[in-house]
């Protein structure tokens, strides 16, 4: 092995790492374009799910309590002629009091296993965090072992002086295998980043389709309100 060979060598190295360098700083910005989609996705979610359960869903509770009220007001207002009608009248009640019961049960039990769901989401993303956490960790590991050998280059270890033929080519070498690895991971990186860009596009679809639902079901409930105040006004007319 002689200087020039190692020169030689060191140029294809420098070449490669151009290369690898547009890859890799490439695939970094679309990986943080990607996370601020997701990011925004998070958020659109997250007012789709205050919208549903806070608005819609809490209107929509507003008039099942309402449209009960007005039945079992209209009932109260009749006037039995017999034991016959009183019990009718009294057993609908009675049925419309069940009604609502059965379907707030029914409801108790989709709020819980909601929420159970919405708990184990809770606990993945504190698993993410947590992947977070560690990442940052091992960047600050990182800059500290690059900052121990700056140190020590400054002080004169490994100085150029001490340099050869034979301890120059170790360096190449280990670098073109770093090079050839690298080149695994970016092009790897790169695959992942286009498949999660797909899947994060389809959720923004899908997410935006579901903002559309949520203000057409607003549009309804809104409506069955009017119905409801209609219903209030003939029951109170008598």
């Amino acid at each position: 092995m002689t200087a020039e060979e190692n020169a030689k060598s060191i140029a294809e190295n420098e070449a490669r790492i151009l290369e690898l360098e547009a890859v890799v700083l490439g695939n970094k910005s679309r990986a943080y374009d990607h996370r601020s989609l997701i990011e925004e996705n998070r958020m659109m979610l997250l007012s789709n799910y205050t919208a549903a359960f806070a608005g819609n869903r809490q209107l929509a509770n507003m008039n099942t309590d309402a449209i009960f009220s007005n039945r079992i007001a209209f009932l109260r207002t009749l006037s039995p002629e017999n034991d016959v009608q009183t019990n009718f009248v009294n057993s609908q009640i009675n049925k419309a009091r069940l009604d609502a019961l059965v379907h707030r049960a029914a409801l108790n039990s989709k709020v819980i296993e909601i929420s159970a769901r919405m708990a184990e989401i809770n606990a993945q993303l504190i698993d993410v965090n947590r992947a977070i956490m560690q990442a940052n960790e091992e960047i600050v590991a990182f800059n500290g072992a690059q900052l121990a050998a700056n140190s020590a280059m400054i002080a004169g270890e490994h100085s150029m002086a001490e340099a050869t033929v034979s301890a120059n080519a170790v360096v190449i070498s280990t670098n073109a295998e770093i090079i050839a690895d690298l080149g695994s991971t970016a092009s790897e990186n790169s695959a992942k980043l286009e498949e999660h860009l797909t899947k994060t596009l389809e959720n923004r679809e899908s997410i935006s389709q579901n903002k559309a639902e949520i203000s057409e079901r607003r549009t309804k409930i809104i409506a069955n309100r009017a119905i409801i105040a209609s219903n209030r006004a003939k029951i109170a007319r008598g």
